[in-house]
């Protein structure tokens, strides 16, 4: 297994266990300030941003490995537009 491939197989597991540990906790309503989020709030939106911000970054580099690969091309052209969508 290569750097990349490495790199990105990391990332999706951050990403899954973000996932699964932001379940048990509700998110606050959107019209509450800052200063009263429950914890609840503050961890979801903590696991909900990492998960948000790691998703482009992973389809990007899958992308740039399967661009690499001849018999994967059509999944780099997915990942990309993955990508640019998030």
């Amino acid at each position: 297994m290569d750097s990349v491939t490495k790199a990105g197989s990391i990332l999706l597991l951050i990403i899954a266990v973000s996932y699964f540990l932001s379940g048990p906790f509700v998110t606050d309503p959107m019209d509450i300030l800052a200063t009263d989020m429950s914890v609840h709030g503050m961890v979801r939106g903590i696991l909900g941003a990492i998960v948000f911000s790691l998703s482009p970054i992973t389809a990007l580099i899958f992308g740039l490995k399967f661009r690499k690969n001849q018999m994967h091309k059509k999944f780099a052209i997915w990942s990309f537009i993955a990508f640019g969508i998030m």
